[in-house]
């Protein structure tokens, strides 16, 4: 309603009120109408004051501080930490990632070229995010045409996924202390090999680590992959 039509509708009522006064001639009949009136009048001033309505100053939601950080610096310190994250579990091979500038439906970002996803499929859960296509190259992590099937999580859920899987317990060695009981000799392998470990096989002069395969009962020899060097799920042969 507008103060328009409001102080119309107020005066409507005043001119009610004020037919009382016909009907009842007593003092405080009179006082009471009158007050009555008075409160009706100053209601419109009440409910559309005279001064102007404050506007919002123009301006950048994101250059916002708390006094030590703008929106826009922690968003973009969430997005490259997210990158660092997200590129770590993509090397690592043992969670599935990916990036898509479509949804799983097919639909677009946003219904925009200018965003895209990126999924983590957590033991603890799925995880995403959404960023402009401007960061799409910071994100070394497998390409798909479509992302993930989206589980419905939340901003909240996703939080309680991430902090969830840092306080899992870690499993096995880094690639690292893994060569280090590889030189003293022990047998060494990566959780999810089943029957196969390697060795380290020394013949005369030359130093050689082998593949070898129990079930098929072959040894090769062995490089390891960036995924083996960035695993941190080695552990002693038994």
């Amino acid at each position: 309603m507008t103060k328009e039509e409001f102080e119309s509708a107020i005066n409507e009522d005043i001119k009610f009120v004020e037919r009382f006064k016909h009907f009842f001639k007593h003092d405080d009949v009179a006082r009471i109408i009158e007050h009555v009136k008075s409160v009706l009048e100053a209601s419109v001033d009440y409910c559309y004051p005279n001064h102007p309505e404050p506007k919002a100053e123009p301006g950048d939601m994101g250059e916002v501080s708390d006094g030590y950080h703008t929106f826009n610096e922690l968003y973009r310190y969430r997005m490259l930490y997210n990158a660092a994250f997200f590129n770590l579990l993509a090397r690592n091979g043992q969670v599935e990632v990916c990036k898509s500038r479509k949804h799983s439906d097919g639909e677009k970002c946003f219904g925009s070229d200018d965003w895209f996803i990126v999924m983590a499929i957590l033991p603890t859960g799925q995880v995403s995010n959404h960023y402009e296509s401007k960061y799409w190259d910071l994100f070394d992590v497998p390409e798909r045409e479509t992302a993930f099937e989206y589980d419905g999580h939340t901003p909240n859920e996703a939080a309680d996924r991430l902090e969830k899987y840092l306080k899992l317990p870690r499993h096995g060695m880094t690639f690292e202390k893994a060569l280090e009981q590889l030189k003293l000799g022990r047998k060494i392998k990566r959780i999810d090999w089943g029957k196969k470990y390697i060795c380290m096989f020394i013949a005369e002069s030359d130093v050689n680590i082998l593949m070898v395969d129990t079930g098929q009962k072959v040894a090769s020899n062995w490089n390891p992959t960036e995924h083996d060097i960035m695993s941190n799920d080695w552990e002693i042969a038994g």
